[in-house]
């Protein structure tokens, strides 16, 4: 997880909106979430169909957003979001794409993985993604399923202070850090792999999950959703010192 427009007539918004609200992506997250049109500033809803322009305007945001080392290959993502495995959401203002975040199939049964978040710069610090957590994690909790969220080791590479923002902005909406996990993301477009942390949101009863959980939850996000094989070395490194239960701190 991490966090940073396209000119929109009406009729077309009200094309995409259609296709957003036939798919069957809700169904296959257990998120029948559906938002009115009117009467409500933040007008987030899904995109399934590719070839819409919201589509390639949430790309523009996406690809400006992350460094190459975190991007998913735009036809890798593109397939994803046509058969269902990526659910992207996306925030209008002004009748421009303002907003767009990743939300992939439930790991392990309950985790519901938030694979990238971004806003366009016009609209930063308008409070978009805390409206965006505000909405999902709600339906999640309905459906006993908490976010995930892979973010960037605040003690680890460069611009340490931006990635410690994150990390706060992330805890200011009730997430906590899986402690003592060390999680590699691994190079998805070249480039070296990203020392990352794990966290969930809302914290678990109890403030600590299963160890086990916690390991399949890694080999499921290495395998499934970054082709790995479960015998990848830095797969086998972060399943390393995983106890009989992690804390969340």
């Amino acid at each position: 997880g991490h966090y940073l427009g396209y000119s929109l007539s009406y009729g077309y918004y009200g094309y995409c909106l259609a296709i957003a609200m036939l798919a069957d992506l809700s169904v296959r997250l257990d998120l029948n979430y559906q938002l009115p049109i009117t009467n409500y500033p933040m007008k987030f809803y899904t995109i399934r169909e590719i070839d819409c322009p919201d589509f390639q305007a949430a790309i523009e945001i996406y690809q400006a957003a992350f460094p190459p080392s975190e991007l998913i290959p735009i036809d890798v993502f593109a397939r994803r979001v046509d058969r269902g495995t990526y659910q992207l959401w996306v925030c209008q203002q002004d009748n421009r794409i303002a907003f767009m975040a990743i939300l992939c199939e439930p790991i392990a049964d309950r985790f519901v993985l938030l694979g990238y978040i971004a806003t366009h710069p016009d609209y930063r610090s308008q409070g978009i993604g805390s409206d965006f957590f505000s909405e999902i994690l709600p339906k999640l909790q309905q459906h006993s399923q908490s976010l995930l969220l892979e973010v960037e080791n605040p003690n680890d590479g460069d611009d340490l202070p931006l990635r410690q923002r994150r990390v706060n902005f992330y805890r200011r909406l009730g997430a906590r850090e899986l402690q003592n996990v060390r999680y590699i993301l691994p190079a998805l477009s070249g480039g070296e792999p990203t020392e990352m942390i794990l966290m969930v949101a809302p914290a678990e009863e109890g403030d600590r999950i299963l160890g086990e959980e916690v390991r399949r939850l890694i080999i499921e996000l290495y395998v499934r959703f970054y082709d790995r094989s479960p015998d990848d070395p830095l797969l086998q490194l972060s399943l390393e010192g995983i106890g009989e239960w992690v804390e969340l701190v």
